[in-house]
């Protein structure tokens, strides 16, 4: 999408509030709770549309409810104004887009580990699929988002690639403008999903090509995630700085 259209669509966007309730149904499962990480990188993966983008608004629609699942958390269904900058998987256009999610809004015990708030600018892989014309999110309460850290890709980045071997790609290949400070401390579980996502020696390949990075603070992290699994032996040996 053009830059001006781009503009003038996220200024309609917001000029055109929240709308309706469009009777989206609570997701949540009783099972999500024992779900292991991996199985549920699986089944977001699933997802008939998969994309990059980053978060342009968060809006309350409706009142907060008891949950149908899980009556001691109080869900709010939320409309999440996204910039599509990448189609990992699917049909959908660049640009802005809006999908529906469940949040939690209270609790009365605990809140329950991995869920997801969305925040303004957090840059991001969204798992959606559509119920009619509206889009949502595969799964509520809990993240069924992967964090994204390494910034902006060329257009048409996943062009031809297996989308979750794309994703892998997208996750361990720092653009220009990636984040220095969070990129490496997330660098481990980019690496996981990676690997469950794609295959174990993509992800290792991509890891080890970080191991060399100009940047220390990257190549630091990759290092350290190689000796943990020990794997330091693969990587030569750099001169030392004079």
């Amino acid at each position: 999408m053009p830059a001006g259209s781009r503009t003038a669509a996220i200024a309609l966007m917001f000029a055109c509030g929240c709308g309706p309730n469009p009777g989206i149904q609570e997701r949540l499962r009783q099972s999500d709770y024992q779900m292991p990480y991996a199985e549920r990188l699986r089944f977001d993966s699933s997802a008939p549309l998969v994309v990059l983008g980053r978060v342009l608004s968060v809006t309350n629609v409706g009142r907060p409810h008891p949950s149908h699942v899980d009556p001691l958390i109080e869900v709010q269904l939320t409309r999440i104004w996204i910039d599509i900058e990448e189609v990992i998987k699917g049909n959908a256009e660049t640009g802005p887009a809006a999908f529906y999610y469940y949040a939690v809004s209270s609790t009365k015990e605990l809140i329950p580990p991995h869920i997801y708030l969305p925040v303004v600018g957090g840059q991001r892989i969204f798992f959606l699929d559509r119920v009619g014309a509206t889009l949502r999110s595969v799964g509520d309460v809990f993240d069924h988002t992967l964090r994204v850290f390494t910034g902006t890709h060329p257009q048409g980045f996943c062009r031809s690639k297996e989308p979750r071997c794309c994703i892998a790609d997208i996750l361990l290949t720092p653009g220009r403008d990636f984040d220095r400070k969070w990129f490496p401390i997330f660098l481990g579980d980019a690496y996981y999903a990676a690997g469950v996502l794609c295959c174990k020696g993509v992800a290792t390949r991509l890891l080890y090509a970080l191991a060399l990075n100009s940047d220390q603070g990257v190549a630091t992290a990759a290092r350290d995630i190689f000796w943990a699994e020990s794997l330091e032996t693969q990587l030569p040996r750099r001169r030392p700085i004079e």
